[in-house]
């Protein structure tokens, strides 16, 4: 395999096979893509891919201090100028979206933002780091209802959908990591007994459907919706 050589990943030119993994810098203050992290995109522009940071769809799933998220056209505006950078050096540019889920503390939390998760089961093995009161406890999360369930999933689509009109090529989705759709995937925070509980066919059906939303919603464009999955 000739990693240098240009290669056609269905459809979509990369200067290259490198792709740059998504790796969380925590810079983004009010949680809005700036300059800075455009700067340190644009510097990293020789990858044939570049996978953004994990980006929260909303403000309950935006569990960490300054990580970027993608519900208010600030945000939208923000990664595109960051995209833009990083094609002006003919790369190509995906932003990972992402939901924290149970990984969460309050004081993280935007304005209107609530910990939810699966189950109503905290993250006790380990604290969460905040701006205002340093390390604190993970909140014990609010059990998603239904409502719950179709409201992430729309903010999942709505956020893919708008990255797409504004010119990114492409989203990819982590189901691991141990965020909310591997919280959903896993028996151990996900001990629900209704359609999204169970058997493991289940459990797996948050992350089935909402990456089929995804797929629905951007349409033919297939090879821009991308999912990481960790073995279970």
């Amino acid at each position: 395999m000739q990693v240098f050589e240009p290669f056609s990943l269905s459809g979509l030119e990369l200067k290259n096979k490198i792709v740059m993994a998504p790796m969380t810098r925590s810079r983004a203050i009010n949680n809005i893509p700036n300059d800075l992290m455009k700067e340190y995109y644009s510097q990293r522009a020789d990858a044939g891919l570049i996978l953004s940071e994990a980006t929260g769809v909303s403000a309950n799933g935006t569990g960490y201090p300054r990580i970027p998220s993608a519900y208010t056209c600030q945000q939208i505006d923000g990664w595109k100028n960051i995209a833009n950078g990083v094609h002006v050096k003919e790369e190509k540019f995906f932003v990972q979206l992402f939901h924290t889920g149970l990984v969460s503390a309050s004081l993280n939390l935007p304005k209107g933002g609530r910990t939810v998760a699966p189950a109503s089961i905290p993250l006790t093995s380990m604290e969460m780091y905040t701006d205002q009161e340093g390390m604190q406890p993970h909140d014990v999360p609010k059990e998603m209802s239904l409502s719950d369930i179709k409201q992430a999933q729309e903010e999942f689509v709505s956020a893919a959908t708008k990255f797409i009109e504004a010119g990114i090529d492409g989203i990819e989705v982590p189901s691991a990591n141990g965020y909310l759709l591997e919280q959903f995937l896993d028996a151990g925070t996900n001990q629900r007994t209704d359609e999204y509980g169970g058997n493991f066919k289940n459990r797996a059906k948050f992350t089935l459907d909402t990456t089929q939303k995804g797929v629905d919603a951007i349409g033919p464009r297939t090879i821009q919706n991308g999912n990481c999955l960790y073995p279970h």
